[in-house]
């Protein structure tokens, strides 16, 4: 994951940045046509797409990892449609485990597929209902199972992509992408190619993690043009931020006292976003994000909450109004906390103590991007509980490279 540069001070008294915004929107079913351009990759995104298309060529699998902002989703995205295009493949599924994953996939398909320019016209959908000769799927792993423990027939693939791979583990997950590679793909008699994407994909325990590496099928997909040091590769390229740890107070608060981390959070929050920071953060609980972001609104400060028992639409519309940066703080406890694609986030705020190493990758990572992929050459991470003393430096991406592949 990401190698930070630790830097421990308070809140008082640090500078700040200019901020970035961005798109969002939903859409059901949308007919996509051709482009006469070609979208751009970095050279080791390419390396991995051509990688990619050998694994789906023959029917095999393997997980494509790549650090938190390297550009996963975009690589894999990219590979579906050479897929479409170099493979003769017709009908391909893109698994996420949450609707915000969900919709961000579906808008980077619509993003990509105009810039590709040699794919073929394609259905792109979010609903197993929908039939075409050639379509893309893209839907959760719970929808999937639910779908085939009914005895509704899921149909045949071409290809499965699984993002957030580290996740299919979890027997339900498992057995969904095991439904949909029952079938002989389309395009011949063998069965549909797998590609997991993941950032963090390491398991909070060794066995878990080889469990995973044996789901890929032992084959680890990386570029050599990353170097021994990835992280520290992108970051000098200008592809990932540096990011810098630093208490939110010198007070010794109890991860206990939700009340008076809000009270500091809140007036971090308002010296943030008055400095023009777009900030991202995350509380012990849904009540105490709903009440970081009344406390805000009373104070003018444009801030939303978003939590799971929101209906869709209105978290759509929160997400949409912090990606096009009307929404200068948006606070969550954990919905936003793996894969969704953050608009370039200059500060996190971590109100509460994260247990799990993981976990905290892929919080920290939501901050991840650089100069070059729309983010900052830094960015701040602000807590109360020392994290790095904690969990150590991120490392779930090496951790996880350095299992036996073959």
């Amino acid at each position: 994951m990401l190698a930070p540069h630790y830097q421990l001070s308070s809140f008082e008294g640090s500078t700040v940045s200019e901020p970035w915004s961005g798109t969002n929107r939903q859409l059901q079913s949308i007919a996509l046509t051709r482009s006469e351009v070609r979208p751009e990759l970095f050279d080791y995104q390419r390396d991995l797409v051509d990688d990619a298309l050998e694994v789906l060529s023959v029917g095999s699998e393997a997980l494509l990892s790549l650090p938190t902002g390297g550009g996963k989703t975009r690589t894999g995205v990219i590979a579906c449609l050479d897929a479409l295009t170099d493979l003769d493949h017709n009908r391909l599924v893109w698994l996420a485990p949450s609707n915000e994953l969900v919709d961000q996939a579906f808008r980077s398909f619509e993003h990509l597929w105009r810039l590709h320019g040699r794919a073929p016209d394609v259905m792109l959908t979010r609903r197993f209902e929908i039939s075409a000769d050639r379509m893309i799927l893209v839907t959760t792993p719970q929808a999937t199972y639910a779908r085939s423990q009914s005895g509704i027939e899921l149909g045949s693939w071409d290809a499965v992509v699984f993002d957030e791979a580290h996740q299919l583990a979890a027997r339900t997950y498992d057995e969904s992408v095991r439904a949909l590679r029952a079938q002989a793909a389309t395009c011949a008699h063998r069965r549909p190619g797998l590609i997991g994407l993941s950032a963090t994909p390491g398991r909070a325990n060794d066995e878990g993690t080889q469990n995973l590496v044996n789901l890929f099928g032992r084959r680890l997909l990386k570029s050599d043009r990353l170097g021994k040091n990835p992280v520290l590769t992108l970051q000098r390229r200008g592809i990932l931020a540096r990011l810098e740890f630093r208490r939110m107070t010198k007070r010794d608060l109890s991860s206990q006292d939700e009340v008076g981390r809000i009270k500091v959070a809140v007036n971090a929050a308002k010296s943030l976003v008055g400095a023009g920071r777009h900030v991202l953060a995350f509380t012990s609980s849904v009540a105490g994000a709903i009440c970081m972001a009344e406390i805000l609104r009373s104070a003018g400060v444009a801030a939303r909450a978003v939590h799971s028992q929101m209906p869709m639409q209105e978290r759509i519309d929160a997400l949409d109004s912090f990606a096009r940066y009307e929404t200068k703080i948006l606070i969550n406890q954990r919905l936003l906390a793996t894969g969704y694609d953050c608009p370039a986030v200059s500060d996190l705020l971590l109100l509460a103590p994260i247990g799990s190493p993981i976990l905290f990758e892929q919080i920290v990572g939501r901050a991840a991007r650089g100069p070059r992929t729309g983010g900052g050459a830094s960015a701040t991470i602000w807590e109360f509980d020392d994290h790095l003393a904690l969990h150590g430096l991120p490392s779930s991406y090496y951790r996880y490279r350095d299992y036996e592949w073959s």
